[in-house]
């Protein structure tokens, strides 16, 4: 099982089709496995071996799918970072996974002296935005450009495919290592638990960084869809991206759902192109979902909870029990059925399972567990 099979498909099946909208850039399939490659084949030359951390500090960009693929498909290991860290937190992050290589954007550029000051086994530092290439850092599009593809690496299977910083409840943040089995077995779950359509146009709304957006990555390269990007969430921006580019499905977190139906542009939006709502990561009111019901309508809702260490997903509440009346009813408080991959028990902290109705910590079992921390 091989992450990169999946991008190899859809350019196999889709090839002319439009992989990635981002502002004015697009690209197809074809185009998009072609710079994969590339990129690849530019961070080999850079020094990237097997295993090697990677990482990125960037908003949202079509960059990073690229960059999420070319790691792998060079052999290495992808590290995406929380945008929300300041310089200590990213340093502490690139020193604990030994990263060699940092690419940032335009947002982050400054960040990236002060970060390098404090790793010192960082050796390159790579401008992945759209402005002049700061000094002492290499351009994104020129590496590209300057390289020869690079043969698919053949890591598979239980080989690491990237390191996931977790907040967790205590301490310093916990880097969860996932392997390409870890990816491909849950991508080929979430994509039939959220009913993943061949064509489907997702936009990427949330931050790309968090695992909660990154099981798109793969879903929708699955099914040889698009992906639309908007550098970072707002209402505005989401609902501007809906009624230009006719997204099928989106991510919202209740806090995202909550300011998009607040949001004045909502009434003047487009949006008949949505079918699917993805909620998950905290909890939702009732109130929130019947507005959302209301100023959706016939849009669908599905609820994803889960994990970092499970790639994420553990339970999905599917669209026939978000109803408010009728036999399926009085299911909106829960957080869904496990996954047809996982195994679930409620335990006790000697690990015994409890009985029904009894409040305990939530054991999970299956392909898409991590490696370890």
């Amino acid at each position: 099982m091989q992450i990169t099979a999946i991008l190899r498909r859809a350019a196999q099946i889709n090839s002319k089709g439009i992989a990635s909208i981002y502002g004015d850039r697009q690209q197809t399939w074809a185009q998009m496995e072609d710079r994969v490659a590339r990129l690849a084949g530019a961070l080999q030359g850079l020094g990237m071996g097997t295993g090697d951390r990677v990482a990125l500090l960037s908003l949202n960009s079509d960059r990073f799918l690229e960059y999420f693929y070319a790691t792998v498909w060079g052999g290495g290991a992808m590290m995406p970072m929380n945008i929300r860290w300041a310089a200590p937190e990213c340093a502490y992050a690139l020193n604990d996974a030994e990263a060699k290589i940092l690419l940032v954007d335009e947002a982050f550029r400054g960040l990236a002296d002060a970060i390098k000051a404090e790793v010192p086994g960082l050796e390159t530092l790579v401008y992945c935005g759209d402005g002049e290439t700061p000094e002492g850092m290499l351009n994104y599009e020129e590496l590209i450009a300057g390289a020869e593809p690079a043969e698919d690496a053949g890591r598979a299977g239980d080989d690491l495919a990237g390191i996931f910083y977790t907040g967790g409840t205590t301490g310093f943040p916990k880097g969860v290592m996932l392997s390409h089995t870890n990816f491909f077995v849950g991508t080929v779950s979430n994509a039939h638990e959220a009913m993943v359509e061949d064509g489907v146009v997702y936009l990427h709304a949330a931050p790309m960084f968090h695992i909660a957006d990154i099981i798109y990555f793969t879903a929708v390269t699955m099914m040889a869809g698009t992906h639309v990007v908007i550098p970072m969430f707002t209402p505005e921006a989401t609902l501007a991206a809906i009624e230009k580019h006719r997204p099928s499905v989106v991510l919202l977190v209740p806090v995202m759902l909550q300011m998009v139906l607040g949001s004045e542009k909502l009434a003047e939006t487009d949006i008949s192109s949505l079918e699917m709502i993805t909620y998950g990561a905290s909890p939702i009111t009732e109130g929130t979902l019947r507005m959302a019901f209301e100023r959706f309508p016939g849009v669908t809702f599905v609820q994803a909870y889960g994990q970092t260490e499970l790639a994420p997903v553990a339970t999905f509440l599917p669209a026939k029990y978000h109803v408010f009346e009728g036999p399926l009813a009085g299911k909106l408080r829960s957080a869904g059925r496990p996954t047809r991959i996982v195994e679930i028990r409620i335990v006790d902290k000697a690990m015994n399972e409890l009985p029904r109705g009894d409040t305990g910590e939530i054991a999970v079992k299956g392909p898409n567990a991590m490696l370890g921390y």
